[in-house]
């Protein structure tokens, strides 16, 4: 009788018998390690006989042709700066293709003034018409698209341009239509742009007039709400190229006329004017009444960086902004002003090393319903060269204009607009940019901007944006600075992670970027959505020492402190320096689940002509910064690089037979082994690319296209000839059916024979070449090379105990009790060979036909070159979908822990609860996925060659482990239950937990995938593991958290209810008027005016961005085994549980009293917390201007710039008895609305 039937056997006793145990269960300390020991190596057998571990790390450490050697991070990153630098010239080169083109065609175009043109208008093309009176009948044309791979399935037109015209622009305006007409040239450019290099993505034109000219066209998508708000000229990549840094002080009048609608504006206008704000630029905002108060206290006398965190605050503020009351006082509040700016340019010039402020442009804006005299003196005073801009903003629809507020802007070099309402506010809040790119205009100084990491409007996720601005040329026009517009390209992220290939990095390496100011352009723990998918506000200005945290207490050192090795890191990239430095880091997993401690080892160096700088991470882990080097299949010629690699014939043939004749059971990586274009893209995986390419490599001479990645295909080929035999160990393991090889069509047939006859022909060199295929972390280190296996693979496999002279193609013997077998002892391997196949005590289970199962579904195998191999177990009921859910071997999770192990044990994991991988393929039961890293050694240095594992049923495991609690007890027959502590008893509960607490088998399935204490009933438990320190609790602040809060938000929203009140706010501000009018010819000396106004305090929940301290533990195996007991907290009983590490294994052993009962203890918080700060902390966190380097070259004047263009202000004005009828029907209306 089996041990799998003998278990159900006694299961079913059991439950036939109902056996009753008693509730004083004593746990046996001596007992559970025996257990733990026994259990570990009987698990431990089961893995390395189902994986072929040792098999596989033999088969790499026999090899005479391979050795291990460090990685020069220094030259890698290098290497992929220079890649990444001629990609990013590429993309300039196209803008400045773009730009040339539209001012050629503004200096030959002749202004229309009738113009009747038709264009493809993205919002209407394809688009049904609205009825017999619809305007934009002429722009619903049929426009064809194609979905393209390469536009992450958006439908385009590679043809033709689009054209999007903002909501608040008219779609025939003569100046939109005009510029239309002339820049319908570009459609050649672009095509242009795009043959010559194929990686472009987004290639566009924004218009001062607000339209938008973007290839390939599209159909524009609306946003969730069904509208489409896209302004180009809102844009940061257009705002930035439009003007140089400035620093900004934006004034609000909250004085007693600015009621009702006209605060609402003003306060919609300053979160307009922020919104163009950019990460170079500095500002704060006041509001003045009689007296001045900065919106937030925090930021008294000072400016900020305008990055989101800072906007969202002030946004807050504004908000909570009290309601307007008495009379502005406009000196003190300009004094204020003028005086800020001075006091922080002061400061700048004084840490001028630090970056702080932008030093180039200052401005202040007024938003004001109205000024009674110039304060021309204040002027005179502060600002007499002018250095400083005032564009005004003159709130109000039923106010006429203001001639003081437009002097003041008219006399400053600024703008004077007019905004009645609402609608009037994107349109008129932004004109100040034109004004401030003049004096680059009239320099013709085409600058190129690069935009910090933003989310595309058109679907392909995160992205740059390289620009340039665009000129008007014509000389009659030079000193108005007159801008036409901007040209952009877009560059996504995955391009540029294109040019860091996991395989150069190795397990646990990554690249990451910053840029001028040190946020992350991009990083694999940069998580721009919260949990409902949503955008963060500030994911686009995420600081790089907010994601590189070190070891070290968070509660001892602020966050900015320059003590903070992750800050040194940080200055120096940001300082575009090239160096290194070694930083020992707390990494959490993809999940947020786990954290790991890391020594990493960080390489940097900057990106030339941009503002980014580059840095890549080593892991020091598994030896992740050494490599392993091989035979080549194609060696790249040296020189200038201009011929193609050239691959040995026989070895390229092999190598398609090792990665191509059976697809099922080798998978490769989703990674760029050569570059597709878009036809190709559309038509073929890139797998299939490979095999296309290195086919047409075997029939040309060896001649690897110019498109593939000869480095990674050297790895790939090597990886799967290393790992070719252990296809056959399997079979033997599992006793696999024989089988029949598949029937071959003749063009197959021919092939092989073509192949066989290029190989036999070829000329083997007489002087043998090597060079590195197997980078275990970077690139391949060249040294001593050979062209050519010593001898090639038989078409045959070989069988697992095949022995042969020839250390280079077939498997040794298998040798389980060799003393070197992972270095275990003969005592400890309890293996036996049966018909030449390596088996195990481990436990059986049979199905039905009789064939050999042990619960284990599949073996697999993943490289470091990107190949994966797998395994099915033939006799499995249940399969597993590990070939969709984990392609890209050293980018997974299984790998990557595997590869946190400086030792050949095996760590076995299960899915956590909400997890959707790791389940079997109909989603009914748990696998457990057990995984090691293939460790070898060469000459003492050691290298990660590969992640070997197995995955089995969790139900199994838990028999597996119930059994071993019976077997090693005497007083428990073979069959029978009459034993007290084993895991069939109730009142016993047995767990194994993982290294970070992880329920890996529960007898309870609900609980596998939980954490241990997150378990009521064991609350106690586990805070005694933690005082006696089996488990450490770790605690790490997340700073890209996301906390929902209530705001009150304070409106004059009544006085829309109440025509009376609508009268009434009318009357005061014609009585303001008056005041006005008298002031301005000497009759006003001092009137206090108080409004009496209502409010309306509302309340909103918000997510903001915040802090939250999130929560780990850490198992320390040197407080193992431990028994004890909690006895104070319960009723007469002890809780009694022993635990002990599983050896060769991740897994601690739990056993524990069930039926004792405690006072129950709340367990413990494993959801993240809010950090909340005191103000002073908080504040001064605020305040403090991390380092950072200002973008070059500044332009804020020029001799030549003609400021007499200030804005108009005209406005027509109803007559007073009209104006109070509309509010009296608009009052009545909206009462009766709000009622019903």
């Amino acid at each position: 009788m089996t041990r799998w039937m003998a278990s159900n056997l006694r299961l079913l006793l059991l439950a036939a018998l109902l056996v009753e145990v008693s509730s004083d269960v004593s746990i046996d300390g001596a007992g559970v390690e025996e257990w733990a020991a026994a259990f570990g190596s009987e698990l431990y057998e089961l893995s390395l006989k189902y994986s072929g571990a040792e098999f596989i790390r033999q088969e790499y450490e026999r090899r005479d042709d391979v050795h291990v050697e460090r990685v020069n991070g220094i030259k890698v990153v290098q290497e992929m700066a220079t890649k990444m630098e001629n990609m990013l010239e590429n993309k300039v080169l196209a803008v400045k293709k773009l730009r040339d083109k539209v001012e050629e065609a503004h200096e030959m175009y002749d202004y229309n003034p009738d113009i009747q043109f038709e264009y493809f208008n993205s919002n209407l093309v394809n688009t049904n018409t609205t009825g017999r009176n619809d305007r934009d009948l002429h722009l619903r044309k049929t426009f064809d698209l194609t979905p393209n791979e390469h536009f992450n399935d958006i439908p385009v037109n590679i043809i033709n341009s689009t054209v999007q015209v903002a909501a608040n622009v008219y779609n025939f305006g003569t100046e939109v239509l005009n510029g239309i007409a002339e820049t319908e040239v570009l459609n050649e450019v672009f095509q242009e742009n795009y043959e010559r290099d194929p990686t472009l993505t987004w290639q566009y034109f924004g218009h001062n007039t607000g339209f938008f000219r973007n290839y390939p066209g599209i159909e524009w998508e609306p946003d969730s709400r069904g509208l489409d708000l896209y302004d180009c000229r809102k844009r940061g990549w257009y705002i930035s190229s439009a003007t140089s840094p400035k620093d900004v002080v934006i004034l609000v009048d909250t004085s007693g006329s600015m009621t009702g609608s006209r605060h609402e504006v003003a306060k919609h206008t300053v979160n307009t004017i922020m919104s163009t704000l950019g990460d170079d630029d500095f500002f704060n905002v006041i509001s003045f009444g009689d007296t001045t108060s900065f919106i937030r206290s925090c930021f008294n006398g000072t400016l900020v960086q305008a990055n989101a965190d800072n906007k969202n605050l002030i946004k807050q503020g504004l908000k909570q902004m009290p309601k307007p009351q008495k009379i502005a006082d406009f000196e003190l509040a300009l004094v204020e002003a003028f005086e800020l700016l001075e006091s922080f340019q002061k400061k700048v010039r004084k840490f001028n090393n630090t970056g702080l402020g932008a030093n180039c442009n200052q401005a202040i804006m007024l938003i004001t319903d109205g000024a009674h005299e110039t304060y021309e003196e204040v002027f005179d005073k502060y600002n007499e060269d002018r250095h400083v801009r005032v564009f005004t903003y003159l709130i109000g629809a039923d106010i006429k204009d203001d001639p003081n507020v437009k002097w003041m802007s008219c006399n400053n070099k600024g703008y004077y607009t007019r905004i009645g309402a609402f609608a009037d506010v994107e349109e008129n809040a932004s004109k100040y940019i034109h004004v401030l790119s003049r004096p680059m205009v009239i320099e013709q100084d085409h600058i190129t901007v690069w935009t910090n990491v933003y989310m595309d409007t058109l679907g392909l996720q995160l992205m740059t944006t390289v620009s340039q601005p665009v000129f008007n040329k014509k000389e009659s026009n030079r000193e108005q600075g007159i801008l036409l517009g901007v040209a952009g390209v877009d560059v996504p992220v995955k391009e540029l992670l294109k040019l860091t290939p996991a395989y150069k990095l190795g397990v646990n390496g990554y690249p990451f970027a910053i840029t001028n100011n040190g946020y992350i352009l991009y990083h694999p723990d940069l998580r721009p959505r919260d949990e409902n998918g949503e955008l963060k506000p500030n994911y686009n200005s995420v600081d790089l020492a907010e994601v590189e945290l070190s070891d070290i207490d968070e509660q001892e050192y602020e966050r900015t402190s320059l003590e903070l090795v992750q800050n040194k890191l940080r200055t120096a990239m940001v300082d575009r320096e090239t160096g290194y430095m070694n930083m020992t880091v707390r990494m959490h997993s993809k999940d947020m689940k786990r954290l790991h401690f890391r020594l990493n080892h960080y390489y940097y160096t900057d990106l030339a002509g941009t503002p980014f700088s580059l840095g890549i991470v080593l892991s020091d882990r598994a030896a992740g910064d050494s490599q392993l080097i091989g035979l080549e299949t194609f060696t790249v010629p040296s020189g200038n690089g201009s011929e193609g690699a050239v691959g040995d014939l026989c070895l390229l043939k092999e190598g398609l037979e090792n990665l191509f004749n059976d697809t099922e059971a080798a998978v490769l990586a989703n990674w760029i082994y050569c570059n597709l274009n878009n036809t190709e893209g559309m038509t073929m995986t890139r797998p299939q690319a490979l095999e296309k390419y290195l086919r047409l490599a075997m029939e040309n001479s060896g001649y690897l296209s110019a498109k593939c990645d000869p480095e990674l295909i050297n790895h790939v080929i090597f990886d799967a000839k290393v790992t070719q035999p252990i296809v056959s160990y399997w079979e033997g393991i599992y006793e696999a059916p024989s089988r029949t090889p598949p029937m071959l069509s003749n063009e197959t047939l021919a092939r092989q024979a073509l192949y066989q006859a290029l190989c036999d022909n070829e000329t083997m060199p007489t002087e043998p070449q090597t060079t590195a295929v197997y980078a275990n972390s970077t690139d391949f280190l060249i040294t001593n090379p050979t062209d050519g296996w010593l001898s090639v693979q038989p078409t045959t496999s070989p069988s697992v105990n095949q022995t042969t002279s020839n250390a280079t193609d077939i498997p040794m013997t298998l040798n389980l009790t060799s003393p070197a077998f992972f270095g275990v002892t003969q005592e400890e391997q309890m293996t036996t060979q049966k018909d030449d196949v390596v088996t195990t005590n481990a436990p059986e289970m049979t199905t039905n036909d009789g064939s050999l199962w042990d619960g284990v579904i599949l073996s697999f195998v993943g490289t470091m070159g990107g190949l994966t191999r797998i395994f099915p177990n033939p006799y499995a009921t249940q399969k597993s979908k590990f070939a969709e859910e984990f392609p890209n071997t050293i980018e997974e999770e299984y790998y990557q822990r595997a590869a946190e192990t400086s030792t050949q044990k095996f760590i076995y994991s299960v899915p956590l609860q909400g997890q959707e991988d790791g389940y079997t393929a109909d989603g009914s039961e748990y696998l457990v996925t057990a995984s090691a890293p293939v460790l070898v050694t060469k000459d003492g240095k050691r290298s990660i060659a590969a992640a070997i594992g197995l995955q089995m049923l969790s139900d199994f495991l838990k028999d597996m482990f119930l059994e071993t609690t019976t077997m090693h007890r005497q007083d428990c027959n073979s069959v029978a239950f009459d034993c007290e502590l084993t895991c069939y008893n109730e009142s016993v509960g047995c767990y194994l937990l993982d290294e970070h607490g992880y329920i890996v088998m529960s007898k309870e399935q609900q609980e596998i995938g939980m954490h241990f204490a997150s378990l009521t009933e064991y609350a106690r438990v586990f805070d005694r593991m933690l005082d006696t320190g089996v488990y450490v609790e770790i605690k790490q602040i997340d700073y890209q958290a996301m906390c929902q809060e209530t705001v009150m938000h304070i409106s004059a929203a009544s006085h829309l209810l109440d025509p009376l009140i609508s009268i009434s706010t009318f009357l005061m501000g014609f009585t303001k008027q008056v005041i006005l009018l008298l002031s301005q010819v000497g009759l006003y000396y001092s009137w206090e005016v108080s409004y009496a106004e209502g409010t309306v305090v509302t309340e909103e929940v918000i997510s903001t961005p915040c802090d939250k301290e999130m929560t780990y533990y850490s198992a320390n195996s040197d407080r193992l085994p431990q028994t004890s007991f909690i006895q104070k907290q319960c009723e007469d009983c002890k809780k009694s549980y022993s635990m002990d590490a599983v050896p060769h294994s991740n897994l601690i052993l739990l056993i524990v009293d069930k039926d004792c009962t405690c006072d129950i203890l709340r367990p413990k918080h494993l959801e993240p917390v809010k950090v909340e700060y005191n103000s002073s902390r908080w504040c001064q966190r605020l305040r403090t201007q991390v380092h950072r380097r200002r973008p070059e070259p500044c332009h804020s004047q020029h001799p030549l710039e003609n400021s007499t263009d200030c804005g108009r202000g005209s406005w027509l004005c109803p007559s007073l008895p009209w104006i109070l009828l509309m509010l009296l029907v608009k009052s009545i209306l909206t009462y009766v609305s709000s009622r019903t």
